[in-house]
């Protein structure tokens, strides 16, 4: 099926959501719940970073440059609290069951790892919307 017009679910690849025909499923409900959720809320965030590719180039007037700045920030916010919120409440709970089942320590260093990579650029770019949203810097798509 080829689209006639760009989706938000592109060119970001989204997450196949867990126990949909072929996708990875287990038994236990909780877990279920709890990956179905996280696809989900990643699926999100993926949606917004592949609207503001889609959508920034086409900007071009002032109201629509400030509403889409408002837009970024309020994505990238997002996506800074949802990681903390990974690692402050959800990552540990996880590591706490691991150990649980006897599952080597560290778990989950490399989604924290990524997340760190990650924080910079999107600080980076919540700074930049900053300065276009109090007139300090001016908007290129």
């Amino acid at each position: 099926l080829k689209m006639t017009k760009p989706w938000a679910n592109t060119p970001f690849e989204l997450l196949p959501i867990p126990g949909t025909p072929g996708t990875q499923s287990c038994t236990n409900p909780g877990i279920m719940s709890v990956v179905i959720e996280m696809a989900n809320v990643h699926n999100m965030l993926l949606r917004g970073l592949n609207s503001i590719y889609l959508q920034a180039p086409k900007i071009t007037q002032p109201t629509d440059i400030a509403d889409l700045m408002l837009y970024i920030k309020a994505w990238a916010d997002t996506v800074h609290i949802h990681h903390s919120h990974e690692e402050l409440v959800l990552f540990p709970r996880l590591e706490e069951l691991a150990k649980e089942a006897r599952v080597a320590e560290g778990l989950m260093d490399p989604n924290v790892d990524q997340h760190h990579l990650f924080e910079p650029k999107l600080a980076e770019t919540a700074a930049y919307v900053q300065e276009i949203m109090d007139g300090k810097n001016h908007f290129d798509s």
